[in-house]
């Protein structure tokens, strides 16, 4: 597909959602796991939505193993999407962007997968973004940001004008190259989810489940 509209601009959403439970990378991602030591020292229980099929005292350091086989094949998947871009001629005026919806729980507060969100671990999520042009130097940003502002970022990238656009979040462009400190520093950053609706029989009982976090400067609510 990109080949056939390498002539063209392109938006390209590219879903990699492989790290997520069961955890149950492909081979030779999962030899860590078969070569641990301690797998079912501190079992916890098989869990159809954590566990594969073949985990039949799933542990801790079990989980997390199995689970850093999934991102690293993810890596070598994403290595050969940017060989093949560069292939095409196209790595060089691409914006790249890379994040996740949500972390994982590995046992932190008693909990784990994903719910309910609210901790760090869940809403702590890799952004990186990378444009050979246009980002020439490596830079790690300490400011809070959340995933709101990714599209007004990609709409600045590729020079859209968005003021009669209805957005929420801001553009990432100005804390990349450093304008407006203040601004940034004092930013509140909100993490919300509805996660379910209660079960309650009766409806006037029922309601939303809503999980929600603050982040301000150094402070996490």
């Amino acid at each position: 597909w990109l080949r056939s509209h390498k002539d063209r601009n392109t938006f390209v959403y590219l879903p990699v959602v492989d790290p997520h439970g069961p955890y149950d990378p492909p081979p030779p991602y999962d030899e860590p796991y078969h070569q641990l030591k301690d797998d079912g020292k501190h079992p916890l229980g098989h869990d159809d939505s954590l566990d594969a099929s073949y985990v039949k005292s799933p542990s801790r350091q079990s989980r997390k193993t199995l689970y850093d086989g999934e991102n690293r094949h993810n890596d070598e998947v994403l290595r050969k999407f940017f060989a093949q871009m560069q292939a095409e001629g196209l790595f060089d005026d691409t914006l790249f962007i890379l994040t996740a919806d949500h972390g994982e729980y590995f046992g932190e507060h008693g909990l784990w997968g994903h719910r309910p969100p609210g901790h760090v671990q869940v809403t702590g999520v890799p952004l990186i973004l990378f444009h050979k042009q246009k980002i020439p130097q490596p830079r790690r940003i300490e400011e809070p940001v959340q995933l709101l502002d990714v599209m007004p970022t990609i709409l600045d990238f590729a020079s859209v004008d968005t003021s009669g656009l209805a957005m929420q979040g801001d553009s990432l462009v100005a804390l990349i190259e450093g304008r407006n400190p203040g601004y940034w520093k004092s930013r509140v950053i909100a993490s919300e989810e509805v996660t379910t609706r209660d079960r309650a029989n009766d409806w006037r009982n029922r309601g939303l489940r809503v999980h929600g976090s603050l982040y301000y400067g150094d402070w996490h609510f």
